[in-house]
This record gives C-alpha cells, sequence and structure tokens, in this order.
C-alpha cells in the first residue's frame, strides 16, 4: 500500500533504540557521508512520486484518474504545465489486485483526417517509463482497456480485450495528456473524452471486476488549491524522515537487478534497511554523527549541480536536448533524479522531444526586458508526425516553472502561423505584441515589465526520425535590438 505522509513522518519520530556505537573517523565519516547522498540520489524518484500521489489534490483519489482540462499561470501540482494538452492523473496501488484502466476512441481532429493525440504514459515507482499507449501505437477507430498487473498479481482471469501492463513496482502511474486546442468547444469535447478514462479494481485472487471508478474532473488548473510542491515538501525533510519514507516504500516498490552495485555498496556501507516501517538504519547514531546540519542545503545543491552539469552537457543552439535514455534511466540515477525534480516524469524520446532554453545564441541567461528572435528556414520547422496525430508547441515559462499572466501561454504548430516570402518562420518572444498586427500568431509573450529570467520550452509530440537522430535541431535564440 502506499505510505502516507503523516504515517512516514511519525515513524521517522520515533526514538532511537540504546545501541553501542563508536564514534566514525573523519574518513568513515566522509565515506558514509557521499554514501547517504548516493542514496538519497538514487531514492529520490521514488520518494518524490509517493509525494505527489499523497498531495493535496490527489490523495483522495488514489486508484482513479484526476483530470485538468485548460492551463493556468502560476503554481499548479504539474510542473511547466502546458496550454496543448488536458491532464490526466493516475497513482494505483497494485498491492491489492491489479486494476483494469480503459481509454475511450479519441477520434479525429475537425478534419478529419488527423487522429487525436493521447497517451497514457505509465511509470513504475522510480518514474521510468514501463508503457505509451497512445495515439502513436494505437489505431483510431475503437476504445482500448489495459490491465495493470503489479509484481505479485496474477495474469488469470483478466478481461480478454485488456492489453497486459507488466509493473515491476505496487505504485505504479499513469500520466495522461490529450490535445485540445483551447477553444471552449474543443475543451468541452476533450473534458467527454477524459470522463472517459475509467480506472476498475480487480479482485486479488480472482482477477474478477469490483467498482468502476469515475474520473474526477477539474475544468481549469486556476480552480485547484495552492498546495505546497512535492519537490519543495521532499526539500524540506530531515534526513531520517527522508530515509524513513525510503525504507518503507522499498517494502513494496523493491529495487531492479541492476541496482545491485549500488546495494552492495552504499546500502551496506550505511546499513541502510530495503524494507523498514520503523527503523531505517542499523545504527543510527554513528549515521547522524557523520550527517552535516547542512544537509538540506547539501543534496538540494547536489541535485541542483546535476541538472546544471546535464543541461549543459547536452545544449545546441540555445537548447537542451534531453539525452536518449530519458523516460529508460537504467542506472542513471542522477539523471532520474534531476528529471523527478524538475518534471517529476519524461515521456520517452519516440512520444516527445522537449528541447528547452534558458540561455540565448551567446550564452546569455534569456530576461523579460529583451526582446528575442526564433527563425525556422524554409522546410526546417519542428518535424513531428502529423499522421499520427503528432504537433509542435513552443511555451514561455516563469524563473519557477509555471506559466506566465501572458496574454497567451504558446506558439503551436496548429496556429495560423504567418510566414516570409522566403517561406521562413519567425517567432517573437517578447513582452509587447509585435507593431505588425499581422504577426500576431508568431508571438510569444513574456512577462511585461519584468527582467526576472524566464526559459521557453519546445515541445514536439511524436518527432520524426530526423529529430531523434539529430539531423534536426532548433535553431538559436537571437537577442534583438528592439521589439518588432
Amino acid at each position: 500500500m502506499f505510505s502516507s505522509l503523516a504515517t512516514l513522518t511519525a515513524l521517522a519520530a520515533l526514538p532511537l533504540a540504546a545501541t553501542h556505537y563508536v564514534r566514525p573517523s573523519k574518513p568513515d565519516c566522509d565515506a558514509m557521508l557521499q554514501s547517504a547522498i548516493n542514496l538519497y540520489t538514487y531514492a529520490y524518484p521514488l520518494v518524490i512520486l509517493n509525494s505527489t500521489a499523497n498531495s493535496e489534490i490527489t490523495s483522495d483519489n488514489i486508484n482513479t484518474f484526476t483530470a485538468i482540462l485548460q492551463a493556468g499561470p502560476g503554481p499548479l501540482p504539474v510542473v511547466q504545465f502546458n496550454s496543448d494538452t488536458a491532464y490526466l492523473g493516475g497513482y494505483f496501488n497494485l498491492s491489492q489486485g491489479n486494476m483494469l484502466v480503459t481509454v475511450p476512441d479519441h477520434g479525429h481532429l475537425s478534419d478529419g483526417k488527423t487522429p487525436r493525440f493521447w497517451i497514457a504514459q505509465t511509470l513504475n515507482a522510480w518514474t521510468d517509463v514501463i508503457a505509451d499507449p497512445g495515439s502513436r501505437t494505437l489505431p483510431v477507430g475503437s476504445g482500448h482497456s489495459f490491465a495493470l498487473v503489479g509484481p505479485h498479481g496474477s495474469t488469470k482471469g483478466l478481461p480478454s480485450n485488456a492489453t497486459v501492463i507488466k509493473s515491476p513496482t505496487e505504485l505504479t502511474a499513469i500520466i495522461g495528456r490529450i490535445y485540445t486546442d483551447g477553444t471552449e468547444a474543443d475543451v468541452e469535447l476533450v473534458g467527454q473524452l477524459a470522463s472517459q478514462w475509467m480506472s476498475t479494481p480487480l479482485d486479488l485472487k480472482t482477477n474478477s471486476p469490483g467498482a468502476t471508478v469515475p474520473t474526477f474532473i477539474v475544468p481549469s488548473a486556476t480552480m485547484l488549491p495552492n498546495i505546497t510542491q512535492p519537490p519543495d515538501v521532499v526539500a524540506e525533510m530531515p534526513f531520517m524522515e527522508y530515509f524513513s519514507h525510503a525504507s518503507a516504500l522499498l517494502c513494496e516498490n523493491t529495487p531492479a537487478k541492476a541496482d545491485l552495485p549500488l546495494i552492495n555498496n552504499d546500502v551496506k556501507k550505511l546499513g541502510f534497511s530495503l524494507c523498514s516501517r520503523s527503523e531505517p538504519f542499523k545504527n543510527p547514531e554513528a549515521i547522524a554523527c557523520c550527517i552535516p546540519d547542512n544537509w538540506s542545503s547539501l543534496v538540494t545543491n547536489h541535485l541542483d549541480e546535476m541538472h546544471d552539469q546535464i543541461w549543459n552537457e547536452n545544449r545546441v543552439n540555445s537548447w537542451t536536448i534531453m539525452p536518449d535514455n530519458v523516460g529508460e534511466f537504467g542506472t542513471d540515477y542522477d539523471f532520474r533524479a534531476v528529471v523527478a525534480k524538475v518534471v517529476l516524469a519524461a515521456n520517452k524520446k519516440e512520444d516527445a522531444l522537449y528541447p528547452s532554453a534558458t540561455v540565448d545564441s551567446t550564452n546569455a541567461t534569456l530576461s523579460s526586458s529583451e526582446s528575442y528572435t526564433i527563425t525556422f528556414p524554409k522546410g526546417q520547422l519542428p518535424p513531428s508526425r502529423d499522421d499520427v496525430g503528432g504537433f509542435w508547441s513552443l511555451t514561455y515559462y516563469t524563473s519557477d516553472s509555471w506559466l506566465g499572466h501572458t496574454e497567451k501561454f504558446a506558439v503551436r504548430s496548429r496556429d495560423e502561423l504567418v510566414f516570409g516570402n522566403d517561406g521562413s518562420f519567425t517567432i517573437y518572444v517578447q513582452p509587447e505584441a509585435p507593431g505588425d498586427a499581422t504577426l500576431k500568431a508568431n508571438w510569444l509573450p513574456t512577462a511585461p515589465n519584468d527582467t526576472e529570467a524566464f526559459s521557453i520550452t519546445m515541445r514536439i509530440y511524436i518527432p520524426q526520425d530526423t529529430a531523434l537522430n539529430g539531423d534536426w535541431v532548433p535553431p538559436p535564440l537571437l537577442k534583438a535590438e528592439a521589439s518588432m
């Protein structure tokens, strides 16, 4: 079952057993501290996914979906929320039985030809993508059923029309997305589709279905309560509380075989228990001697440094393009933790690419008080697969990774874009609308009268091979002398 934050916090506060110990030497303490940082990084996705599942918004909706139909500015439960899709979040506890998930036929767009993009990104407790059904892989014309089967679940007696998704962990999540053009009529239609994403618990022994649980619909992100964001919740956890969470969660979300080297080294060095609902360390007093008072800032800085290193190493033309193992991290624990902190979970590259920019072509930090241009030569727009619902967009985010209080949130491939006489396409990133009113569709607004740093995220949903193999890369952001 899930471990609630209140339960685990209480466990962390239990008095320590009286244990005779010898204070570790400084070399031993240095080694233990490094192992603690390694283990913190390793367990981070597990802890933050559980924290998200137990947030104020989702905790009452375990084993069902919560759908947010429209984007909004400011803090939201989804970091870097976009205006391209409705979001559906489902967090499932498979320890009590398998789960049947059904989705409707998502049909075509208004042209009657283009499939409506959708995806049910399915994650294990470590935020690795274990399945990605959607418009890229499944045909239009009928709904689909999926059976989420936990590590100890049986496949006998499952509905014959259900595709089995085997999860190695009891905690399993689905992050769903459905394309919307943002108009009132389309949002209403997408709401009808989202309400047909159903979850049905199956009996632990027979897989016979229980009562189907409807999707909880939130019409607009602006209607959500203000909550402490899961990354902030985790960052504020004291050392013992964090590892109490991790140890309890490991009881039902076991490490992969590939993790054995880390377990044989760092776990054994710390005497950390891979399953404890009380004390996570065999010798907690000795461990406590080696953990500095600035532990929280130490591990926060570690993740930030890893983020900057990964982003800088993978930057091309102002844009950071994530490594190929995104969504399927293997033993790349630093990358997995960084992604978990920044966006919780990322799609595999064949489902979506997310080039992101925080600097211009001169490597200067983007500033909302400046103006920039992004020009795509003729025939060089972001390459997406329209035949299976693919599309692209560029979205402006504040320094806190929230949508800004701007006139519009994004420039999208299905907007009525204006091309130059040479066939090129230029996006104007600036506070004011272009003086030429005909170019307003090409305008990506930044926050007016604001000098703070910002970022731009490009999304290429279902990219073509040219983007996947690196033959196509985004053009640079050029600082303009003045607004257009």
